[in-house]
C-alpha cells in the first residue's frame, strides 16, 4: 500500500470512473501517481519526484 492520503483517494476516485466508463488511462494514471509521489513516512510529508 501506497500511504500518502492523495495517491489513496486519486487511486479510488480513477477505480470508480473506469466502472463507470472503462479507459486504461486511468490505470495508467494511477501506476504514474503510485511511482512519483513518494510514499509518506511516519510522521512526515510526501514528496514528488521528477521522473
Amino acid at each position: 500500500m501506497h500511504g500518502d492520503e492523495h495517491v489513496v483517494k486519486f487511486t479510488e476516485a480513477c477505480y470508480r470512473e473506469n466502472a463507470l466508463q472503462p479507459d486504461p488511462r486511468f490505470a495508467a494514471a494511477v501506476q504514474t501517481a503510485q511511482r512519483r509521489i513518494a510514499p509518506r513516512a511516519l510522521g512526515g510529508a510526501a514528496t514528488i519526484s521528477s521522473g
